[in-house]
């Protein structure tokens, strides 16, 4: 009876163990970053670093998922982000419209384990287009996907640079031109990609618009 005692604990901890070791979520961390601008401040970003603790890195373990949350949507904008197995990094924007206060909290959960989920692929977002409802300088971007996240990029061919970068929630799956200034009377192409919890992403998708003065009107093309 005792040998048969010994055995049964025997199997109890080998299951234990390869149940602990396919886990992929071991531990979480937290952060809350809060943001705030006072009325005769400018539109401002910020930027945060998050790395993995020593204790965590000498296990072996990573970073492999994260979860973002803006507590204050109205005012708070995400630019750009990015999931490392070892740190993870987002830049975050007030744009300051009217001369009043602002303030933005985001928060981020990040989960720690030892290899990252495998996700399906995702595929690019489709029907890219701009919304017939806003100003043609001040445009929203719209398109259709299925994933968590996505990233939305301007591109502005006249200047040659990146002017404005958005990390969205894609159930919304529209991204306002948010920034107090209008946009000039140049080509452009915008560009969305899809992201997972994992930090994957899909293929990017792009296309192309222009804004021009017809006859006295401002109106935007797209090619």
């Amino acid at each position: 009876m005792y040998s048969r005692k010994i055995f049964q604990g025997l199997i109890l901890g080998l299951l234990a163990a390869v149940i602990f070791s396919g886990t992929c979520y071991s531990q979480t961390i937290k952060q809350v970053f809060d943001h705030q601008l006072l009325v005769n401040q400018p539109s401002q970003s910020w930027e945060h670093r998050v790395d993995l603790p020593d204790q965590y890195a000498q296990q072996g373990l990573i970073f492999v998922k994260r979860n973002l949350k803006i507590v204050l949507p109205c005012f708070l904008v995400v630019e750009r982000e990015e999931l490392n197995a070892n740190y993870y990094y987002v830049k975050v924007r007030l744009p300051k419209v009217l001369p009043e206060s602002k303030r933005g909290i985001v928060e981020v959960e990040l989960s720690i384990g030892n290899t990252v989920p495998v996700t399906p692929d995702l595929n690019p977002p489709t029907e890219l287009s701009l919304s017939q409802h806003t100003a043609a300088r001040k445009p929203a971007f719209l398109w259709k996907g299925d994933s968590v996240y996505s990233a939305v990029t301007l591109y502005d061919l006249d200047e040659g640079q990146t002017i404005f970068e958005r990390v969205v929630d894609n159930k919304k799956r529209v991204c306002l031109f948010d920034e107090p200034y209008f946009l000039p009377l140049h080509r452009y192409i915008w560009a969305v990609k899809q992201v997972d919890e994992t930090g994957k992403e899909s293929a990017e998708t792009q296309a192309r618009f222009r804004i021009e003065n017809q006859n006295g009107t401002v109106v935007v093309i797209q090619d």
